[in-house]
């Protein structure tokens, strides 16, 4: 930042261990092992960036558990908003 001061949040002091759950999702559309395979990639591609960040905040450790939900249509028929990776988190002390 331009006053020499980082614009980031400190982290709470009170957490002590994150159990992070990643789980990834895929639309309907093509087959049901390749629609599985999007979901652990995609659930992967947030684990690395949530380590990226909690590393740079100071936040570790964080354990992530990977899981695959599957193709979906909670969310409509939208193909798009079925794509994600949802994250659970609670907080152990």
């Amino acid at each position: 930042s331009l006053t020499g001061h980082s614009s980031r949040p400190s982290p709470p002091t009170e957490i002590r261990r994150a159990a992070l759950p990643l789980t990834g999702y895929a639309d309907v559309r093509s087959t049901l092992g390749h629609n599985l395979i999007l979901g652990q990639n995609r659930a992967g591609a947030v684990e690395r960036y949530l380590s990226i960040v909690a590393k740079e905040l100071g936040i570790t450790p964080f354990t992530f558990t990977k899981h695959d939900g599957g193709p979906t249509t909670k969310f409509g028929r939208s193909y798009f908003t079925n794509r994600r990776t949802v994250v659970t988190y609670t907080v152990v002390q």
